[in-house]
């Protein structure tokens, strides 16, 4: 369980005695304020234990409803503009509104299993610089293929798009988009994974990476600019280099309790026993890439 410094207090009687129980391994401090019976402790669980009238916001609310795949480097945080004590966290946002206006469109949704405050989905679909589309194709004899496409704004310049048209016979016409390639892809989803580390429950994303670079094939140039791009050289991503991500990888992919979860995910789609598939990621980015 994780507690703040009052109900520490409470249960403990004196500063002393709740220091005697850090020392003793008993209890252990997480956090300015924050403490907790276990070494390890969800970062999202922190926040809103520290902040329990808060709103996850903007890019923060975007990412969990899924309206996004790019995880924010801080924490976007909606508050009352009154607020006694502001907000002063290195990771985190601060967006202070009115009283009257911070309920508006509230709910509760489960994120890697912890339980935060954020706006609904329609709210936060409404600000979001993108939108997700959902396809359903359909042949002739009824049978069914669903999947889902993310048109945003592509704003990073130095990572080249790929091109794709697409014809309409049926008016005449045709239509140009521009693709994130496999290389931007396999290098967001390496993102996602270092970022959450054994707390993701983006299960899919290590077999996408896997059948990238097994099967479809990469640039090893473009992938090395993309995760310089997106990780080497990003804010608020702890790796440097790529010894840094394998070792990183190295350590997710040692957790008895993440590899149980992603054995028996359903989105095993490529149907590939998970130790193979997360042997052959850690070979790639220490030979192919480093």
């Amino acid at each position: 369980m994780i507690f703040t410094y009052k109900e520490m207090e409470k249960a403990f009687k004196s500063d002393y005695q709740i220091k005697k129980k850090i020392a003793e391994g008993k209890i252990h401090k997480i956090d300015r304020g924050i403490y907790s019976d276990t070494p390890s402790v969800h970062p999202l669980e922190v926040i809103t234990k520290k902040y329990p009238y808060a709103i996850f916001t903007m890019d923060s609310a975007f990412y969990f409803h899924g309206l996004t795949d790019v995880i924010p480097s801080k924490m976007h945080l909606a508050v009352i503009r009154t607020a006694n004590r502001r907000i002063s966290h290195n990771n985190i946002v601060a967006v202070y509104v009115l009283e009257k206006l911070l309920n508006i469109g509230k709910t509760q949704i489960i994120f890697d299993g912890v339980s935060i405050n954020t706006y609904d989905k329609e709210l936060s679909h409404q600000v979001y610089q993108g939108k997700r589309v959902i396809l359903e194709l359909v042949d002739s004899f009824g049978n069914k293929i669903g999947a889902k496409l993310d048109i945003g704004v592509h704003n990073n310049l130095d990572i080249e798009q790929e091109e794709y048209c697409f014809e309409l016979n049926g008016i005449k016409d045709n239509v140009t988009l521009f693709m994130n390639s496999k290389e931007q892809m396999i290098a967001e989803k390496l993102r996602s994974l270092l970022k959450l580390g054994r707390f993701s429950t983006r299960y899919k994303d290590i077999f996408d990476i896997y059948y990238f670079v097994t099967v479809s094939g990469v640039d090893i140039n473009k992938l090395t600019k993309c995760i310089r791009e997106f990780i080497l050289e990003a804010e608020g991503m702890r790796e440097t280099n790529m010894n840094d991500v394998v070792l990183r990888l190295g350590s997710i992919f040692r957790n008895k309790a993440y590899l149980m979860k992603a054995e028996t995910a359903r989105s095993n789609w490529i149907d590939i026993p998970i130790l193979e598939v997360t042997t052959r990621i850690i070979s790639f980015f220490s030979e192919d890439v480093a």
